[in-house]
């Protein structure tokens, strides 16, 4: 995503989740590209050395992994 405001904290996240009360979805791969964060210094940071946090849907633990540096694939 692209604008002009700056990131609040210091974290960027990239998510996949339920939309609210509903059951979860039923999905297969999802991409997220171009995963990049950039703080007010112009310092770049990508997906080298993120912490995941996964959740399960309906008993099966959701999975990720990094195609690139920018790229992450996520399924269940």
């Amino acid at each position: 995503m692209t604008n002009s405001q700056t990131l609040c904290l210091e974290t960027a996240e990239w998510i996949v989740e339920n939309p609210g009360t509903l059951a979860s979805p039923n999905f297969t791969d999802v991409y997220f590209t171009d995963c990049l964060a950039v703080t007010d210094a112009g310092v770049e940071f990508n997906l080298d050395g993120v912490t995941y946090d996964f959740m399960e849907n309906g008993g099966v633990e959701v999975e990720a992994e990094e195609v690139s540096a920018e790229k992450l694939r996520v399924w269940y």
